[in-house]
């Protein structure tokens, strides 16, 4: 079954979480007392990955409600690809990542920093072009402008109400300046 959206031009994606959580409730109906498997291979990366997210939350509680169910996560393709980091900072140091955008790219961009409750980051994003953003703190949000467009916002948002972290997000929309944008 394909999640996405019909007549999209292509740009489809691999569904939300609502089609996800309707097809998993189609299957535990239509499997009524029978065991079942659902293979998840969608393709996704992002989130806090520590099982906090509603998805996840209503996936337990599917697998909780009967035995003999089980829901298989894909482990990706991605082995060679830069799309995670971690590590730690002391107060007061900095660190930068690189977020690559391709020339033929025409989707959306979408960077997450997941950092813990107690802590407080400050972040900035320099285009390719070397136009640089305001500093955006704990709690802030700001427009990404290049050459008098909006080419993407950055939020800092505090305490995710499903595990207390604090989490940085950074889209890039559709036409954002292709290369290297540093953060």
């Amino acid at each position: 079954m394909h999640l996405a959206n019909r007549g999209t031009g292509g740009l489809a994606n691999l569904g939300d979480s609502v089609r996800i959580l309707e097809a998993l409730d189609f299957v535990a109906r239509a499997a009524g007392r029978r065991p079942w498997v659902v293979n998840l291979s969608v393709g996704r990366h992002g989130g806090p990955h520590d099982g906090t997210t509603l998805a996840e939350l209503a996936f337990d509680y599917a697998l909780r409600a009967a035995p003999n169910r089980f829901i298989v996560q894909s482990t990706g393709n991605y082995l060679d690809k830069d799309i995670h980091a971690s590590g730690r900072l002391q107060a007061g140091e900095s660190r930068s990542l690189r977020l690559r955008v391709d020339q033929a790219d025409l989707t959306p961009n979408e960077l997450e920093v997941w950092y813990g409750g107690g802590d407080e980051f400050a972040v900035r994003i320099e285009s390719p072009s070397g136009t640089q953003s305001r500093w955006v703190r704990l709690g802030e949000q700001a427009e990404l402008m290049e050459r008098g467009r909006l080419a993407g916002r950055i939020y800092n948002r505090a305490a995710d109400p499903n595990n207390a972290d604090n989490h940085i997000d950074i889209f890039l929309y559709p036409g954002a300046p292709a290369g290297v944008w540093g953060v």
